[in-house]
């Protein structure tokens, strides 16, 4: 009967998506997307693709869903510093180790960073790079903003804020630093016009002065992150059709804009200290009933994503910080692809972002 209802809430899902990208508000509710992850369904017939950073290869590579990935076939796009002619060969250390792969502008650009200290915005269509930099202390997300202008926020505890130029000249351009303890996630709303960032201990939003010249961020919002599985923050990712975000941290959970409450998807073991022990394995409480993951996780989830017809995926970590498979984010934690030694560090489903990017033109 369990698996009758999970499989009739995944097609309820399925038929929410009736046009492209023509995002039904309230899509989900976190109540729903904690329902998913507690349920045994796997998706069936999905034709989205996944984008990860891979590290082993400091690739950023997406994959076909239902192929194999040691076949070099399942591929459907790669890139790497040296497949774009405008990256000089003496930067191409600066995207060792990527670790945030997203689409922008409708899922025809990739925004990517690198742990070597590297951002760039790169075009599908023929890998040219439209811009990078060095923004260094161990970037690890980024943002594109409306104007063009582009933010990036690294561990060290920084979100830079770049006056990208109308034509890239190379990677020297100016910007002004702004503090974020263990910043690791940015994500640009167009509804509310704010840029949220994560960090280890709070979420925040800032307000963007929209000067393509002069431009400015000014915190107004601030939710911490202390007591839910949020904390020690790693990746802030929005749901498709919702005022909502995945966060992950210790454990795993959902942030309401209009709420501004949290709600638990995977329960932290206590603090990030002993999350990180790889002794510990109880560490997710899902739903209502407690439930011990069938593979043994090293850290706590690095990536969540969901598409809108309810495909949940996790990038959970089994070899330190990473892994060498992709899984769905239900309860047997089900492998969606598995390359043998590569080191993905997160995974998102390659749709366009109409929370960052706004609706389709028609």
């Amino acid at each position: 009967m369990k698996k009758l209802i999970a499989t009739i809430v995944f097609c309820l899902f399925a038929l929410a998506w009736n046009s492209n990208f023509a995002l039904a508000e309230n899509l989900f509710t976190p109540q729903a997307i904690v329902d998913l992850a507690n349920s045994d369904a796997v998706p069936q017939n999905v034709t989205e693709t996944i984008v990860c950073p891979e590290q082993a290869t400091s690739r950023v590579v997406i994959y076909k869903v239902g192929a194999d990935w040691n076949d070099k076939s399942s591929e459907v796009w790669s890139w790497k510093a040296s497949d774009s002619p405008e990256i000089k060969k003496e930067h191409y250390g600066w995207f060792r180790n990527p670790d945030e792969a997203k689409p922008v502008l409708g899922a025809t650009h990739l925004l990517m960073t690198a742990s070597g200290g590297g951002v760039a915005l790169v075009r599908l269509s023929d890998k040219k790079t439209l811009f990078y930099t060095r923004v260094g202390g161990n970037p690890h997300s980024a943002a594109l903003l409306p104007d063009g202008n582009i933010a990036s926020v690294s561990s060290s505890g920084v979100v830079r804020l770049y006056t990208v130029p109308e034509k890239f000249t190379g990677p020297n351009v100016p910007y002004t630093d702004y503090p974020l303890y263990g910043g690791h996630g940015l994500v640009w709303d167009v509804q509310s016009k704010l840029l949220w960032g994560l960090g280890y201990v709070e979420l925040v939003a800032y307000e963007y002065n929209f000067d393509k010249q002069n431009p400015k961020l000014t915190q107004v919002q601030s939710y911490p992150l202390r007591g839910t599985p949020a904390l020690g923050g790693h990746d802030l990712y929005p749901v498709p059709g919702s005022r909502l975000f995945l966060i992950t941290g210790n454990g795993a959970a959902i942030f309401d804009l209009e709420t501004k409450k949290f709600t638990t998807i995977w329960k932290n073991a206590g603090s990030r200290t002993e999350i990180y022990d790889t002794k510990i394995n109880d560490f997710a409480k899902m739903g209502e009933s407690d439930h011990k993951p069938v593979v043994k996780m090293t850290q706590g989830p690095k990536s969540l994503s969901l598409t809108p017809s309810g495909a949940f995926i996790v990038l959970a970590p089994t070899n330190s910080y990473h892994t060498d498979t992709i899984r769905y984010m239900n309860k047997p934690l089900t492998a969606i692809g598995t390359h043998t030694g590569a080191r993905y560090y997160k995974a998102r489903w390659w749709i366009p972002n109409t929370f960052s990017d706004g609706e389709e033109k028609k």
